[in-house]
């Protein structure tokens, strides 16, 4: 089974962590419809940094037109900031 892996790794490792950065976004996105943007907690504070550039990424190739009325649709328990630096909604206080 170990020398499978290890023959396979170029497959398993990008997986890995591609699997890890899906779990990561699905989590900031629960856990924004209970928080605040502005919360403090340590655990959103985590959660936003993150995956921060994988937002600003998404927002980036995403049309704008499109992007709006999404990310407005996504947080409706939440304030509708924008955060400065990606212009995606604000996470966390810096």
């Amino acid at each position: 089974m170990s020398s499978e892996f290890a023959s396979l790794w170029y497959f398993h490792l990008p997986n890995f962590i591609l699997a890890a950065l899906m779990y990561t976004l699905l989590g900031r996105a629960l856990l924004g419809l209970m928080v605040q943007p502005e919360s403090t907690n340590y655990i959103w504070r985590a959660f936003c940094r993150l995956t921060d550039p994988v937002v600003a990424i998404v927002a980036f190739v995403t049309p704008k037109a499109a992007a709006k009325g999404s990310m407005s649709t996504a947080r409706p328990f939440a304030g509708s900031t924008a955060c400065p630096r990606t212009k995606a909604p604000a996470c966390c206080a810096r």
